[in-house]
């Protein structure tokens, strides 16, 4: 089930038949900034997700298959779009969300077939809020059809279903798909799944003051650092007009700090950076890594005298993400 966050609608009803693809995403990419994607037709389903400066990623699901295709969506919806004949939405998403609603096609599972005879789906929904999942519980029913409630930090931000059903009236839309699954589990015969996002796994190895957590949004600290190594990679790459192995560089200067930030050793892999999009799945807290990354780039920029150059990067940066680098100390 592919599944389009709230946001407003830009333009529907597009056909794929009478458009290029690429040129329509690289369009509503440079108009509208942070955006959703959506292609539906009758035997696909697909999703791109962009934030304000790159393409995050996407996912594709054919209606005869329960599992996604995340690799070369770009490529394979144009391969498609002859044969199936997508319909195509084009939706503004809040940058603070679109990195959220992208990650969840890199999950891992944590639970998986929960049976609803055993489970209490309330209790299930306290204990994820109580460690701070970001990713999703997915409800299947035996005989009905049943659906997801997804959750950031801890918090459920959205909840679907198809099933109608009347809910108390007192609450507000995106909780009456959580009231209805709630209700339905009690009676029900079925099962629960939770999958958590790689990149959203909660810090366990440094504490951290609750007042830097309250600024420092860790579903922003993501396609902040993204954007950060694609700056430094474009300041690098103006030196050097024949090319530069980016991903080399980079990997050389982890190595360096690894005596230092263990997390960046590229040989651990727990911070990973590919091309667009960053990783991570270590324990460190987040502002410790987002610290050590600045740092790292900041040497790498210094090294090839650009620091003017991205330090005027950086500063483009904080009209987008302000509280995040002050917090670590980057503040313009």
């Amino acid at each position: 089930m592919i599944i389009i966050p709230k946001g407003k609608i830009v333009i529907a009803g597009l056909k794929s038949n009478y458009l290029d693809i690429d040129r329509l995403c690289e369009y509503y990419h440079s108009v509208i900034g942070s955006c959703g994607i959506y292609f539906k037709s009758a035997s696909m389903d697909g999703i791109l997700f962009f934030d304000n400066s790159d393409f995050l990623g996407g996912g594709l699901q054919a209606d005869t298959d329960d599992g996604f295709d995340t690799t070369d969506v770009i490529e394979k919806l144009v391969a498609s779009a002859p044969r199936n004949n997508f319909d195509i939405t084009v939706y503004a998403i809040d940058p603070k969300d679109v990195y959220y609603w992208s990650s969840l096609f890199q999950t891992k599972s944590i639970y998986k077939g929960l049976k609803s005879d055993f489970t209490d789906l309330a209790a299930l929904i306290n204990k994820m809020k109580a460690e701070k999942l970001s990713g999703y519980i997915e409800v299947v029913f035996d005989d009905i059809e049943g659906g997801y409630l997804f959750f950031r930090d801890g918090k459920v931000v959205h909840s679907v279903s198809s099933i109608t059903e009347n809910s108390p009236s007192e609450l507000p839309g995106n909780d009456e798909s959580l009231a209805t699954l709630i209700n339905l589990s009690k009676e029900k015969s079925g099962v629960f799944n939770v999958k958590e996002i790689l990149s959203h796994q909660p810090s366990t190895g440094v504490k951290s003051d609750k007042n830097v957590l309250s600024a420092f949004d860790t579903g922003r600290i993501y396609p902040m650092l993204g954007s950060l190594l694609k700056s430094l990679k474009i300041v690098l790459s103006e030196k050097h007009p024949r090319g530069i192995n980016f991903d080399l560089i980079l990997k050389k200067k982890f190595v360096e700090k690894a005596d230092k930030y263990d997390f960046l050793d590229p040989f651990a892999a727990e911070f990973q950076y590919n091309g667009s999009k960053v990783i991570y799945r270590g324990d460190v807290d987040l502002k410790i890594v987002a610290k050590a990354v600045f740092e790292s780039a900041l040497e790498l920029a210094a090294e090839d005298g650009q620091s003017k150059r991205f330090e005027t990067r950086i500063m483009m940066l904080s009209s987008q993400y302000p509280e995040e680098l002050a917090e670590i100390g980057y503040g313009v």
